[in-house]
């Protein structure tokens, strides 16, 4: 038996609710959980003809698994090295409130080994760098927001979030299964450009499919996807161990951990970490949260049991209570039965002194500051045109007399708002040509008709500006500018 990465590729997008949808708004999950791979997966065995290798593929005996994780495009992967990869956020990273990009500004700091800092004395030192004098300031923590951490060169570099689509459909009802006159759903899936990575131990390494339709709403397009498996060990291993009697760990998955009368517990103290390792335990320090899992019967068409999982990313510093040798041994151990239940679907995978978390702050990066630019930015469509002749284009659009004198009377009006009409014509037969020459052509002809309808007046005003007119896009822009000003 082998360990095999499988690399997954979505052909459309990919849509897991997180939930039974209680609005009218849904929002995928922003990983494959193990059970919906799996699912996946035996369906293609049962459709394959190759229904007897689910018991071998898929019991509790059987091979382990692990969720599908987000990875880097090419782009990231241009930006930050071809060993860019991405692992859950770890929950005890705070960025500083006012941050909107938390790597690039006042970095990370990472609570779980160094006191969080309060002051611009506090955070000086634990940046290296003097304390503002002239503009004090007080710091507040909090995590951050995105999901997903990017790994470059083994350190932290920059939050990920993967791409997402949005789009609406209509529901139907359950039980005609018509549509709803006034039901209209919005779901935001995760886009197809963003590939995932799964990892399974010890599989039988034959009849590999390599395709698979994976999450929900796959009769509307979502969810088909390439699989390509090539063996290899775990994508997040971290480095184990020593005997130093001290230990970081992370949750790469989310774990559902019982306590001794088989309830779920939402977090990890000494006891329940003495209990899972097997040895004394101490928690110096910890950063976790929870969620609910949902379950459902597809044998009984009904909900199954529900169940707390400590969430994917918790991090926990522990200190051996005992024994260092013997608990680091055990530890080790850990990592390969892995924490608590359901270890073969997915659940309880740990990452033991991963790289990125071994430093107590994260340093801004050194990103390329942005040119303060006092300009106005340019119009969608005229970037190549210079700004003086779009501001040249609008005042003599706005400053054009289309009306006859200083008639307001209401026929004026009128035929004022005519000719602007026509102006919005030629605008539109401006969109479809590629040379202001063509336009100019298309007017003047319309000029020299014997029946000219108000086109030789049009003429008059715009020919001659046309004809020196930069470029096509100016052209459109400058009618279109006389039809908003006079119509």
């Amino acid at each position: 038996m082998s360990d095999y990465r499988i690399e997954i590729a979505f052909a459309e997008p990919f849509f897991c609710g997180s939930k039974h949808a209680e609005s009218n708004e849904m929002v995928s999950l922003e990983f494959i959980p193990g059970t919906t791979l799996r699912g996946s997966l035996a369906s293609e065995l049962f459709q394959a003809g190759k229904g007897q290798l689910v018991p071998e593929w898929f019991s509790r005996t059987g091979p382990c698994w692990t969720p599908g994780l987000p990875t880097p495009g090419q782009k990231l992967r241009e930006e930050f090295g071809e060993d860019a990869f991405v692992v859950p956020m770890p929950l005890s990273f705070l960025r500083e409130k006012s941050d909107d990009e938390p790597f690039e500004e006042s970095g990370v700091v990472n609570s779980l080994l160094v006191p969080i800092p309060r002051n611009e004395e506090e955070y000086a030192s634990l940046a290296g760098a003097a304390p503002s004098i002239e503009a004090p300031k007080t710091f507040q923590w909090t995590r951050v927001g995105e999901k997903w951490l990017l790994v470059a060169g083994r350190r932290p570099a920059a939050a990920f979030a993967p791409g997402r689509t949005a789009s609406m459909h209509a529901g139907l009802h359950y039980a005609r299964q018509a549509n709803r006159d006034q039901a209209l759903f919005s779901r935001s899936a995760v886009d197809f450009s963003t590939g995932f990575l799964a990892w399974v131990r010890e599989h039988p390494g034959r009849d590999l499919p390599i395709s698979a339709t994976l999450g929900k709403r796959r009769s509307a397009g979502n969810g088909l996807a390439s699989l390509t498996w090539t063996e290899g060990g775990f994508p997040w291993l971290g480095h184990g161990v020593g005997n130093d009697g001290k230990v970081n760990i992370q949750l790469i998955s989310d774990a559902i951990v019982t306590d001794d009368r088989g309830n779920c517990l939402a977090g990890l103290d000494s006891a329940a970490w003495s209990r899972a390792i097997g040895a004394p335990t101490k928690v110096i320090s910890a950063a976790s949260a929870s969620r609910r899992i949902r379950a459902w019967s597809v044998s009984r068409g009904l909900p199954g049991s529900h169940m707390v999982a400590i969430a994917a990313g918790s991090a926990y510093r522990l200190e051996a209570a005992s024994d260092p040798v013997a608990w680091s041994a055990a530890v080790n151990a850990l990592a390969e039965k892995g924490l608590g239940c359901l270890h073969h679907e997915g659940f309880g995978w740990i990452s033991i002194n991963p790289s990125w978390l071994n430093d107590g702050f994260v340093p801004p990066r050194k990103a390329a500051k942005r040119q303060r630019d006092p300009k106005p930015m340019p119009w969608p469509g005229l970037e190549n045109v210079g700004s003086d002749l779009v501001q040249a284009a609008l005042a003599f659009a706005r400053d054009m007399k289309i009306a006859k004198g200083d008639d307001n009377s209401e026929k004026a009006k009128a035929a004022a708002k005519a000719t602007a009409k026509k102006f919005g014509a030629l605008a539109a037969y401006a969109s479809r040509v590629e040379k202001v020459a063509d336009v100019t052509t298309y007017l003047k002809g319309l000029a020299e008709r014997e029946s000219a309808h108000g086109w030789n007046k049009i003429h008059g005003l715009a020919g001659p500006w046309l004809e020196k007119a930069a470029s096509i896009e100016l052209a459109r822009f400058f009618l279109s500018a006389v039809e908003t000003y006079h119509g």
